[in-house]
Parts: C-alpha cells; sequence; structure tokens
C-alpha cells in the first residue's frame, strides 16, 4: 500500500520496463511518483492505488544518456536486498530537460546515491560521512587545486566567463556517483570555475549559514579591527 503520509517529492510519467531472469517486459508509459524511499507507478494520472512499488533503498542506480534515450536503470544490491530475484527497472524521460531532475532525485534514494552524492546536499550532511577524511568536500579540494595550478587563477574572465554546460553537467554527475574524478590538464578553466559555482549555488543553506546572519552583519558594522578578530 502507499504510504500516503509522505509528501510527494516528484512525480511525472516515465516509460518503464523490468528485466527478470533475461525477460524484458513490454515498456509502457506509467505516472510515476516518488514518496520517501519508494517510487510507485500507476497506468494513469488520475489512478488511486498503484500497479507497483519500487524499493529504492534496495537498488543502484545507472544511467544511460545519449541523443536518442534518457533512460534511467535501477539495479538491486545483492548486499543490501534480502529478495531473491528482484527484477532490473529501465525507467526511461522524455525530453534530456526531465532526465536531471529525475536522476536526482532518485538516486538520493539509492544505495550509492545516498552516500555519494554532494551536489544539493547540506554542507553538515556531507562532510559527516564516514569516507570524508578532510575537512573540505572533495569537489572543492579538486577544483580549487585545479585552479591554483599552472597559475590558471590569473586568466582573464574566469569564474565570469561560461564553460561548456554540458562537460560541467557530465563532472557533477560524476561527483554525485561518488567516481574518483581526475581533471586532465588540457580542462578548460572556465568548466572548472563553472563547476565550483555550481556547487556553491545548488547548496541548500549558503556558505555563510542563515543562522550566522546576524553575526556577519554585526562583524561588517565593526570599525575596530580587533574587535573583528574576537
Amino acid at each position: 500500500a502507499e504510504i500516503l503520509q509522505l509528501p510527494i517529492e516528484k512525480s511525472g510519467f516515465l516509460t518503464k520496463k523490468s528485466i527478470k531472469t533475461h525477460k524484458v517486459t513490454n515498456p509502457k508509459k506509467r505516472w510515476c511518483v516518488l514518496r520517501g524511499n519508494f517510487l510507485y507507478y500507476y497506468a494513469s494520472q488520475s489512478q488511486t492505488h498503484a500497479n507497483g512499488v519500487i524499493p529504492l533503498e534496495y537498488y543502484d542506480l545507472q544511467q544511460n544518456r545519449n541523443k536518442q534515450k534518457y533512460e534511467l536503470t535501477l539495479v538491486v544490491n545483492e548486499e543490501t536486498c534480502f529478495v531473491n530475484g528482484s527484477p532490473t527497472y529501465v525507467l526511461e524521460c522524455d525530453e534530456e530537460k526531465e532526465f536531471r531532475p529525475w536522476f536526482m532525485a532518485i538516486i538520493r534514494k539509492c544505495v550509492i546515491g545516498a552516500a555519494t552524492t554532494v551536489f544539493g546536499v547540506p554542507l553538515a550532511d556531507v562532510m559527516a560521512r564516514k569516507v570524508n577524511h578532510k575537512q573540505i568536500p572533495v569537489v572543492v579540494t579538486k577544483a580549487v587545486e585545479f585552479l591554483r595550478a599552472e597559475n590558471r587563477l590569473k586568466l582573464q574572465g574566469l569564474f565570469r566567463l561560461s564553460g561548456s554546460s554540458a562537460t560541467i553537467s557530465k563532472l557533477k554527475d560524476d561527483f554525485d556517483r561518488g567516481l574518483n574524478i581526475k581533471f586532465s590538464d588540457d580542462l578548460d578553466p572556465n568548466v572548472i570555475a563553472g563547476l565550483l559555482k555550481l556547487f556553491v549555488r545548488e547548496l541548500p543553506e549558503p556558505l555563510l549559514p542563515f543562522d550566522m546572519y546576524t553575526r556577519f552583519t554585526t562583524i561588517s558594522l565593526e570599525k575596530d579591527p580587533s574587535e573583528i578578530t574576537k
């Protein structure tokens, strides 16, 4: 039964097919509703009872994005799922603009995604993870190290000129998947600057948090330098 008390986090039409023991069901367009860690799917938007539900906390999310298809593949994580023979689900978005929102909404619920997503996640949550051995998120560390090397910080227009949005989006997805990213030396510095700006822009709370706002405004009015450092 659908857990109705949980708020709807995302909904929309996706083309769904399932794969089980080498049998593939015919693709069918379904109205999908994300509540908590569960993705419910219906034959129509007006239907009140779900045809089925996917418990995302037992799945890993893979993506297949090319010019023809925008697919999200949910593969059961054998270490967390106690049900044998659980199917693989393939969810296809009709348009590219729908792909990223669905990807980000679902990956945070999955086994790997919940522990690796860094964009759009509160900074305190990212830093509380056991995999973080440093005090700064890895995407920030790698971006700053890249920009500081080879005098890239002196490039005219850095942080003002736009880098390739497609490359920035790809790097964002890779960091959210927890991949070990290495920037090539010939990568456009504007791409990395754009990636860093995107990370800061998508933080749910600004770098100067709301509960510190009054303190910072008070400090800005202080004329005595010795008082500012206290």
